[in-house]
Parts: C-alpha cells; sequence; structure tokens
C-alpha cells in the first residue's frame, strides 16, 4: 500500500520538556507513545483500535474493532466499503464471509446497507432512514442474520426507533457458520413500495412506509460494512472482520476484485488500514485515483491549540504519469468560516505534512461537503525530506493565526485574513489529529486542497507536470493554479 507511514509519537497541549529548542515546545505535552496494545478511544482519540479495508485474494477484507466503553460522541467502530454510482441504487448484493469474531458485552455486525435522507438535511441526522440487512452476533445471541432499520426524524437521531420487521429470517433461523460465505441482497421494489431482504434464496420483506420520510429519491448512499459496537458496558470488546466478494448493484455484476484494487468509478474510497506496531502508529494507503485517506483524529478536537507527531514515511510511490503524491501529517480542519453546515462546506484546514521529498505547510478552506473541491489559501515549505527521514512536524492555531514548524527549525506563521479569509469562526466539528492520504496537483479533484503546493512533486512528473501556483496572489481557486 502506499503511502506507508509511521508516527511514532503524538502531542497535544502541555509542557514537553524533550522538546527544548522548539519555539512550540511550552504548548506541547507528550499524550500517546503508541507502546500500548491498543489506542485510548476514550480520553485521547475519537477512533478505537485498527480498522482496515484492503483487497486480498481477490476479495475485500473489511474490519473493525472495539476494546473501550462508549463515551458521548464516540459510537461504534465501522469500516465501510461505498458504492459510486451515478444512479439510484435500487438493489445491492453481495458474497458475504463472516471470517472471525469477538463480541463480549457488544455486538459485531456484517451487513448490506441503502440509506435516504433530503439533500436540505445531508451532514446531520435529521429525517435520515436506512434498512440494513446483515449478520449479527452478541455474548447472548449466536450469529443471526437479521433486518434492521432506524428513521432519524430529529438531530441527534432521538425520535426515531430501531424496528425489526416480521421476516421468514425469524420464523425459520438459518444458521451462520463462520468462514462459510452467504449471497445476501437488499432490494427496494417501487411498485410494491417495498423492500425485499435475501438470504441465500429466503426472501423476507419490509413495507416502505413504515420508513416514514423515505422517499427513494432521496437516496444518498449504498454501502457494505462491518461495526463493532461496544455499548456502553465497562469492559466490552467486538471484533468483526468479513470477506466481501462478487458486489452486485441492480441486478447486474459490479466487482469480483480479480483486479487486485478497489476502483475508484466504482467505490467512493480507496483501501486503508490503521494498526500499532513496534512502539509506533502505523497509517496504510492505497489508491489507484486521488482521494483516499485514513487518520487518527483526537478527542477534544475543537478545544485542540497545537497537534504535533514525528512522522517518517516508510515507503511511497505514484506513477510517473500521475500528477499525484501521497502525503502524511499532522493538522486538520480547524474551524469554519461561514454559515454552511453541510459536510466540510467551509471548514479551513491547515497541515504540516510530507510530501515526496518535501515537508510543507498548506492552509485552505472547503467548498464541498467532503472537500473535494478546495480553495487555497497559503502553503510554503518546510525544507527537503529524504527517504526514510524522520520529521518532527508541527500545526497550531490561536484563535487567529496559524503556525507551522518542522524540528527545531524557525517557525512559519500565516495569517488567513492576508487571503481575504476569516481568522476564525465555530470550532464545533473541528477534526484535528493524524493523517495520510493520496493527494491530487489535478484541480477539482478530490482531496483537491492546495495541491499546487508541492512544487518538488511537480517536478517530478516532468513534461505532464502543471506550473505550479506561479504568480497566483489572493483567495484564487485551485484550478488557477495550472498554468
Amino acid at each position: 500500500m502506499i503511502p506507508l507511514l509511521l508516527l511514532i509519537a503524538a502531542y497535544q497541549e502541555g509542557h514537553a520538556p524533550d522538546l527544548v529548542g522548539s519555539p512550540l515546545a511550552d504548548d506541547l505535552v507528550r499524550i500517546d507513545d503508541f507502546d500500548g496494545d491498543a489506542l485510548d478511544a476514550v480520553w485521547r482519540w475519537t477512533s478505537d483500535e485498527t480498522p482496515m479495508r484492503v483487497v486480498e485474494n481477490g476479495a475485500v477484507v473489511l474490519e473493525a474493532r472495539a476494546s473501550q466503553a462508549v463515551v458521548p460522541g464516540h459510537g461504534p467502530q465501522s469500516t465501510s466499503l461505498r458504492v459510486a454510482s451515478s444512479r439510484r441504487v435500487d438493489e445491492l448484493g453481495a458474497t458475504v464471509t463472516l471470517e472471525d469474531y469477538e463480541a463480549i458485552d457488544a455486538t459485531a455486525r456484517v451487513r448490506l446497507g441503502l440509506y435516504y435522507q433530503p439533500p436540505a438535511d445531508r451532514g446531520t441526522t435529521t429525517n435520515l432512514a436506512f434498512v440494513r440487512l446483515g449478520i449479527e452476533v452478541s455474548q447472548s445471541q449466536a450469529p443471526r442474520f437479521v433486518v434492521t432499520t432506524n428513521p432519524c426524524l430529529d438531530q441527534g437521531c432521538t425520535s426515531g426507533t430501531p424496528r425489526w420487521p416480521p421476516t421468514p429470517f425469524y420464523s425459520s433461523p438459518l444458521d451462520v457458520v463462520p468462514g462459510e460465505p452467504h449471497h445476501l441482497s437488499l432490494r427496494y421494489d417501487e411498485g410494491s413500495n417495498q423492500f425485499l431482504a435475501e438470504v441465500d434464496g429466503l426472501v423476507g420483506w419490509l413495507d416502505a412506509s413504515r420508513l416514514g420520510v423515505f422517499d427513494p429519491d432521496d437516496q444518498f448512499d449504498a454501502a457494505v460494512e462491518v461495526a463493532a459496537d461496544n455499548g456502553a458496558q465497562s469492559s466490552p470488546r467486538a471484533h468483526v472482520r468479513a470477506l466481501v466478494d462478487d458486489v452486485e448493484v441492480n441486478g447486474a455484476a459490479w466487482d469480483d476484485f480479480s483486479s487486485g484494487m478497489l476502483d475508484p468509478s466504482r467505490w467512493r474510497e480507496g483501501e486503508w488500514a490503521r494498526r500499532l506496531e513496534d512502539g509506533s502508529l502505523v497509517l496504510d494507503v492505497r489508491s489507484s485515483a486521488p482521494g483516499p485517506m485514513t487518520s487518527l483524529v483526537l478527542r477534544d478536537a475543537p478545544g485542540v491549540g497545537v497537534i504535533a507527531a514525528t512522522v517518517r514515511v516508510d515507503a511511497s510511490q505514484a506513477a510517473a504519469t500521475d500528477q499525484a503524491f501521497p502525503a502524511a501529517g499532522v493538522g486538520g480542519f480547524w474551524y469554519r468560516d461561514g454559515d454552511a453546515q453541510v459536510g466540510r462546506v467551509g471548514q479551513v484546514f491547515a497541515f504540516s505534512e510530507i510530501a515526496g521529498e518535501e515537508a510543507l505547510w498548506i492552509v485552505g478552506q472547503c467548498l464541498d461537503p467532503e472537500c473535494g473541491v478546495a480553495e487555497c489559501f497559503g502553503e510554503g515549505s518546510l525544507g527537503p525530506v529524504s527517504s526514510g527521514q524522520q520529521a518532527l512536524l508541527y500545526a497550531a492555531y490561536d484563535g487567529e493565526i496559524f503556525t507551522f514548524q518542522r524540528d527545531a527549525d524557525p517557525p512559519v506563521t500565516f495569517d488567513p485574513t492576508s487571503a481575504g479569509a476569516a481568522s476564525t469562526g465555530t470550532r464545533a466539528g473541528a477534526s484535528v489529529g493524524l493523517w495520510a492520504l493520496h493527494q491530487s496537483v489535478t484541480p477539482g479533484r478530490r482531496p483537491g486542497w492546495c495541491v499546487c503546493s508541492a512544487m518538488a512533486s511537480c517536478r517530478s512528473t516532468k513534461t505532464t507536470a502543471p506550473r505550479c501556483c506561479a504568480g497566483r496572489t489572493g483567495r484564487e481557486p485551485t484550478r488557477s493554479c495550472v498554468g
């Protein structure tokens, strides 16, 4: 996979005497050296353990794990494989194998899901409706097939009631044998306004009118996913690992994963994994197109003013003809400039990262819900980095000014108002932490943020490279970077 990123230690606000010589040292305290057996998702990180989405031996491996009790704002750990389709997905099928699981005071699931929500409510849980078909296992219940729905009528999903519709799966239970494949299919039939759920030829149904807020034209997602739901018990453990193969969409073959990689024209995400290894956090990303990322976000992100980590990119490659590069570093989405509340629209991001053979700093703003299109405010170099070289990277925000630093080098500051942007905004929804991603130097492609800052990467593509940001000033959109 590319890139392979080792984050050896992470730091947050406080005091770190071992960083004497850095102007930011007094604002840092070591919060994790990753020497333990598990990530701390109660006090430090919003994510728990080691999820995975990779293609292996002609199938997709989906894995999720959770070993700590749920706290406010921290729900089940999940990994999904979402269909990329310009058409409405009325039918989703796949061969699913429950390869391994654990559920102690917890629940493990692998399932298909169809999701619906009016466009005006996207980015919230208001008027969210879904239907799921899958395998569920808990401490008190052996693996079984279930159909679940949950219309959310308000923000926070407090007024919707989970429903388990009567189907033949209950009157005639089917055996789920770990390690054996089962064919699952979930289909919406507009003529009868019913959802049909099929497991190995046995069909159940659900009247769509029971969803209340459901409109088939409001579909926004169709996915295969695994979830480790650790609940609120004091010492839960949940783990699920499943194989997914021979996916069908709208009754036709969609992907058998024989190419060995996820096809970006068919799936919204690339491959990624997160794991602890030899006292380091490893973030691993692979994709044949720009966009995929993996991250580890601090739990109290809206209150974070400084994030730093020792970063080493151990392996990184991109095809010579690609206007793309893998990057890894620290930072995130610090505040929202504007009134938009949909996804990441208006969020201002800032990163210190290693991309190619250079350390960089980047500041910009997301223009669409997934930050697939972004506007660059500022960028610059923090110096060259050789392959396998460690660098202690900093990104800081004091409410007005961003500060970036590499090791004990002089810090670089950036005032967003110099680019015509607001210097502050709401911190709600902030996500700050450790990142690895596959960026693009082609304007308008996800993630799109300040991609022209990677001057070394642009030069490395030789004749196919655009001229990056030459003479660009002010709040010009990223498409102005190509000359």
